[in-house]
C-alpha cells in the first residue's frame, strides 16, 4: 500500500507538472467538446469516460479542455499506484513494485497520453484493477471474488472495448482455477453470473442509446434503431477497414518500428530486466506466465496489424504488460542484492532503482505540455476577424483541425453561425443570397472554396479574406545576423504540403546551403553561419549540438511511415534540460532569444499551420 501511494504521489507530480493547460486538436479536443453535451450518442462511445469527465468539469469549474486533461493525468497517476500494487502482490517484492511501477509511469506514450484528454489512462486503470481482481480470486477463488472480477472487467468497456483482448488471459486463468473455485466460473451458475453482470455492464451504453433515440424518435422505432446503435458503437465501418489490415509487405518495417518504440518506452535496460521476468515468472508460476503473455500477445497482434495513424497508443495494453514482466525480473534482482552485504546491498538497490529515475528524467522535457498553446493560437488564427453578425463560416478542415475549431465554436464562441460544405453545397446560391441579404460575407476555409469552385466554376466572386494571417515560414521576420534558429522538414501528411522552393530560401536566407533529401532533416545554427547542426535521417534519432545560448538536443520521437499523428508532436527540442519546441510533420522553423527561449514559430504544411482563408463578399 505505501510503495502504491508514493508512487502515485509520484506520478501525480509528474503529469501535473507536465500538463496540456488547454485545447489540442483531432480527438482530445473532440474529448473535450463532447464531454459539455447533453446528449451522447453511439459514435461517441466511452459512455463511462464522459459520465467521469462531467464530474470532473463540475468540480473543476473553468474550461472543460483543462479539466479533461486533469482527469487524464489523475487517472495516470491512480494506474501507476494500482500497477504498483499488481506487481507487489505477483511478486511481494516493495522494490520490485516500485521500479517497475515508475518505469511505467515514465514510459514516453503512456506520460504523452496522462497529460491531454485521452481515454487511455483510464483503460490502463481499469487493465491493472482487473488483473488485480484476477489474482484475487485466483488465491481465493469465491463467488464474491468471482463477481468483483467480473464487475470490474464489466465496467471497463464503458470507457474502451478493446478491453475484450484480455478475455482470453482471463479465460485462461479460470480455467485453470475452475477445480478448486466455487462456484466453477464454466459451470451453469459460473456462466449466469458473468451473463448477469455483463449485462449490467452493457446498460452504461444506455445512455448512448438514448442519445440516438432522441435523434431520431419518433421516425424510427427502437429495434429499427438498433443496427445503427451497434454500427456507431463498435464503430464497424472502422473495424472492416483496419482492424487486421496491415500489409503484409510492411510487417519487416512495423517489427522495426515496434523494436524502436520498445526502446522508446523501456530503454535496453528496462527490456532486458523484462526478459528476465519472463523466465522467473514462468518458473514460480507457469499458469499467471503463460496468462500474461496470453494478454501481451493479444494486445500486440492486434495493434501490430492495425491499420491505423496512431499504432504507438494502441500497443499501450502491451507495454502495460511488459512493465509487469519487467517488475518480475527486478525481483529477481532485488532478491539477489538482499543477499549481499549490507554496504553493496544498499549500492545494488540504489544502481537498480537509477534505471526508472533515469527515465523519468530523461522523457520529462519531451513530454512537458506544460507551456503548449499552440491549438489556441492556431483556433485564433483560423477565425481571426470574424464577426457573428457580418460572417458566417464554412468550416471544412482536416478533421484534426476541424475539431479544435468545434470546440471554440461550441464552448467559447457559439454566437458565430457556423456550417460545412455538405451541407449546404446542394443549394450554394441561395445560401450566399440569404446571408448575403443578413449583411453577413460568406467566409470559407480553402478546403470548403476548392470544393465551390468545383462545383460551381467561377459564378461566385471567391477572393483571399485579407483578415486571415498568413501562417509559413516566410512569415517570419528574417532573424538579425547572430540569432539562434531551428529549422526541420518532416515529410507532410497525405493533403498537406509545403512550397519547398520556399523552403530553400528561408534556410539560405538563414546560412544554409541544399538541404537534404530525407524523411526527417534538422538544421540549427546561428543566421548568417554555416548551420551548428545538420541532421538527415530516415529514421527517428537523437542529436545535439553548442549554440549560443548552451545545449540544445533534437529528439525525433515519431515513426512517420506509419504515424500520421502523434499527441506529443512528432520531434521536440530541448534547450539545456527544457522543451523548448515541438516539432511537427512539414516544416517547423523556431527562432530563439539568447537565452534559449522560443521567440517565434511558424509551421507550413502541417496540423498547425493555418491555411488560407477565402470569402464571397457582401458588396457594401
Amino acid at each position: 500500500m505505501v510503495v502504491a501511494v508514493f508512487v502515485a504521489a509520484a506520478a501525480a507530480l509528474m503529469y501535473g507538472g507536465t500538463l496540456l493547460p488547454g485545447l489540442d486538436l483531432g480527438d482530445t479536443a473532440s474529448f473535450q467538446t463532447v464531454v459539455t453535451l447533453p446528449l451522447v450518442v453511439p459514435r461517441h462511445a466511452y459512455p463511462l469516460y464522459f459520465a467521469l469527465g462531467k464530474l470532473f468539469v463540475a468540480a473543476l469549474g473553468g474550461s472543460p479542455a483543462h479539466a479533461m486533461n486533469v482527469m487524464s493525468a489523475v487517472f495516470g497517476a491512480l494506474s501507476a499506484g494500482a500497477f504498483a500494487w499488481l506487481a507487489w502482490a505477483l511478486t511481494r517484492s516493495r522494490t520490485a513494485a516500485l521500479w517497475g511501477a515508475l518505469m511505467l509511469a515514465a514510459s514516453y506514450t503512456f506520460w504523452s497520453q496522462a497529460v491531454i484528454a485521452e481515454v487511455y489512462t483510464l483503460e490502463a486503470l481499469f487493465i491493472a484493477l482487473t488483473f488485480i481482481a484476477a489474482l484475487r480470486w485466483w488465491r481465493s477463488p469465491t463467488a464474491a471474488s468471482l463477481a468483483w472480477l467480473y464487475g470490474i472487467y464489466a465496467l471497463s468497456f464503458g470507457n474502451h472495448l478493446s478491453m475484450i483482448l484480455f478475455a482470453p488471459a482471463l479465460a485462461w486463468l479460470l480455467w485453470h482455477g475452475r477445480r478448486r473455485a466455487a462456484p466453477n466460473p464454466f459451470s451453469i451458475r459460473g456462466i449466469a453470473l458473468a451473463a448477469l453482470i455483463a449485462s449490467a455492464g452493457a446498460l452504461q451504453y444506455a445512455w448512448n442509446f438514448h442519445g440516438l433515440w432522441a435523434m431520431t424518435a419518433p421516425r424510427a422505432s427502437a429495434w429499427e434503431l438498433v443496427p445503427t446503435f451497434w454500427f456507431d458503437v463498435t464503430k464497424t465501418d472502422w473495424r472492416g477497414t483496419l482492424v487486421g489490415a496491415a500489409p503484409l509487405n510492411q510487417w519487416g518495417q512495423r517489427l522495426d518500428m515496434y523494436w524502436w518504440d520498445l526502446r522508446q518506452q523501456f530503454g535496453l535496460a528496462g527490456l532486458a530486466v523484462a526478459a528476465a521476468g519472463v523466465v522467473a515468472l514462468w518458473r514460480a508460476s507457469r499458469v499467471w506466465c503463460a496468462a500474461l503473455l496470453l494478454a501481451w500477445s493479444a494486445t500486440f497482434i492486434f495493434a501490430f496489424l492495425y491499420n491505423v495513424g496512431d499504432t504507438h497508443v494502441f500497443l499501450l495494453p502491451s507495454h502495460q504488460v511488459a512493465a509487469m514482466f519487467a517488475a518480475c525480473g527486478a525481483a529477481v534482482l532485488a532478491e539477489m542484492a538482499w543477499r549481499l552485504r549490507a554496504g553493496v546491498r544498499s549500492i545494488a538497490i540504489v544502481l537498480l532503482l537509477l534505471v526508472p529515475l533515469w527515465r523519468i528524467v530523461d522523457t520529462w522535457p519531451a513530454v512537458d505540455r506544460s507551456g503548449d498553446r499552440r491549438a489556441e493560437t492556431f483556433v485564433d488564427a483560423a477565425l481571426s476577424g470574424l464577426d457573428p453578425q457580418r460572417s458566417v463560416y464554412v468550416a471544412d478542415l482536416n478533421w484534426q483541425n476541424q475539431n479544435a475549431i468545434g470546440y471554440e465554436l461550441a464552448i467559447d464562441r457559439p454566437e458565430l453561425p457556423r456550417t460545412l460544405s455538405a451541407a449546404v453545397l446542394w443549394h450554394f446560391p441561395e445560401f450566399v443570397s440569404r446571408n448575403h441579404a443578413l449583411g453577413r460575407d460568406i467566409v470559407l476555409t480553402a478546403p470548403a472554396a476548392a470544393k465551390v469552385r468545383a462545383v460551381y466554376g467561377s459564378h461566385f466572386a471567391i477572393e483571399p479574406d485579407p483578415r486571415a494571417p498568413a501562417s509559413t515560414l516566410a512569415s517570419v521576420p528574417p532573424p538579425a545576423a547572430g540569432t539562434p534558429y531551428l529549422l526541420s522538414l518532416i515529410t507532410p501528411l497525405t493533403g498537406f504540403v509545403f512550397d519547398r522552393g520556399r523552403v530553400d530560401r528561408v534556410a539560405r536566407a538563414l546560412g544554409a546551403d541544399q538541404l537534404p533529401r530525407a524523411r526527417y532533416v534538422v538544421l540549427a545554427g546561428v543566421a548568417g553561419s554555416p548551420p551548428l547542426l545538420r541532421a538527415a535521417a530516415d529514421r527517428p534519432f537523437r542529436v545535439s549540438a553548442r549554440l549560443p545560448f548552451g545545449r540544445l538536443v533534437v529528439r525525433i520521437e515519431a515513426w512517420v511511415r506509419f504515424d500520421t499523428m502523434r499527441r506529443a508532436g512528432f520531434g521536440h527540442v530541448v534547450v539545456n534540460g527544457r522543451h523548448a519546441l515541438t516539432l511537427e510533420r512539414g516544416a517547423t522553423l523556431g527562432i530563439f532569444d539568447a537565452g534559449g527561449g522560443l521567440a517565434s514559430l511558424a509551421y507550413e504544411g502541417g496540423s498547425f499551420a493555418v491555411q488560407p482563408r477565402y470569402r464571397i463578399p457582401v458588396l457594401r
